[in-house]
This record gives structure tokens, sequence and C-alpha cells, in this order.
């Protein structure tokens, strides 16, 4: 499978929709994205070098180099760091486009919510939640029948609680969901429990 991003090419791409092609373009962006961050950072690295190697040689040698030849490897560093974050920001965006088609948030940050379950005989079946993100058990209390995990996602707080509730038939006045910058750490948390 080929990708191409030239104009002429856009309606061949519209056609191809089908979502295997949307993950493997996904996998192939951010794979693209990621090494050209890299050889950005090299080309940065060796322009930088070149140009102080061009400072000591003018510097301490009896060659005479006109001014404009020292200022090709700025005015290159220049042109590098003016026009690839217009480039990589075209790709960022199709990199967004596809992580909302295809649902593939990995690799990037999400905000972990503290989910509460309360009343519950038994342990909640957590696995079959797993498409609202990364679930982690943080702490039970079989006296309280209450169980208390960290949610990684994406999910607003409400669709988080009504996702909960409709899937593991458990009542909504049950399920507390506390933002990661809540106070509940030290005790005060948003709403009565």
């Amino acid at each position: 499978m080929i990708y191409t991003y030239f104009e002429k090419d856009k309606e061949t791409i519209l056609n191809n929709n089908n979502d295997m092609s949307d993950a493997v373009e996904l996998n192939y962006l951010k794979k693209f994205s990621d090494n050209f961050k890299a050889l950005r950072t090299g080309v940065t690295f060796l322009g930088v070098l070149l140009w102080f190697l061009l400072i000591l040689i003018v510097e301490y040698s009896t060659l005479s180099m006109g001014l404009w030849k020292m200022t090709i490897p700025s005015s290159l560093l220049l042109t590098l760091w003016i026009f690839t974050p217009i480039y990589m920001r075209a790709i960022s965006k199709r990199i967004a486009i596809l992580r909302e088609k295809t649902g593939d948030f990995s690799g990037i940050w999400a905000p972990t919510w503290v989910i509460k379950i309360k009343n519950q005989q038994q342990t909640p079946e957590i696995d079959k939640l797993s498409y609202l993100g990364n679930w982690r058990l943080g702490s039970t209390s079989d006296k309280k029948q209450e169980y208390y995990y960290q949610l990684q996602s994406h999910f607003s707080e409400e669709d988080i609680k009504q996702n909960i509730s409709s899937v593991l038939n458990i009542d909504a006045n049950n399920i507390k969901v506390i933002s990661s910058v809540g106070l509940y750490p030290i005790g005060f948390s948003h709403g009565g429990f």
C-alpha cells in the first residue's frame, strides 16, 4: 500500500476508505513522524557543528573566507526550523483524524480518572470496559464493598459513568468518577458520596 499527499492523488486516497487502510496509514505516519523528528535533530546538530568548525577555521587560520560563507549553515538551519513545523503540522492533523477514526490513541497522553464503584457483592468485570481505555485496580475494601480503579481515557466523565452503568448493570448512584486534577487524595471530592 502506498500513500501520497500530492494534490492529484487526493481522490484516490478519499476513495480508499477501509478500516485496515486507516490503521496502516496511521502506523506509517506515526513512524514517519518519529523518524522525521530524529532526522531534523541530527541535521540540526550537524549544522551547528559545521557552523562552529567554520568559525574556528576562519578564526585560527590565514584563510580568507567571506562573511556570506559563514551565514550559509545558519541560513540552512533557520530554513529547516521554519519549514519543517509547517510540514509536520499537516502530518499531525492527519494523524489526529486517523486516531479519531480508528480509536487508536496508543502512545499519547490521556487523562487519568479515579473510578469508585460501591455496593458491589463481587468484583466488577472491568474487562468488558477495555474500550474505554487502560484500567488499573487501585484498591478494594471488601468490608465496605468498594472498588477503586484508575482509568486512562479520553472519554468524558459522564460518558465513563454512563458506560460503566449500562455495561455492568450498576446503578449510576453507586459510581463516582473523579477527575485526576481534583482534590480527592486529600479528602476533598466534588459532590457528596
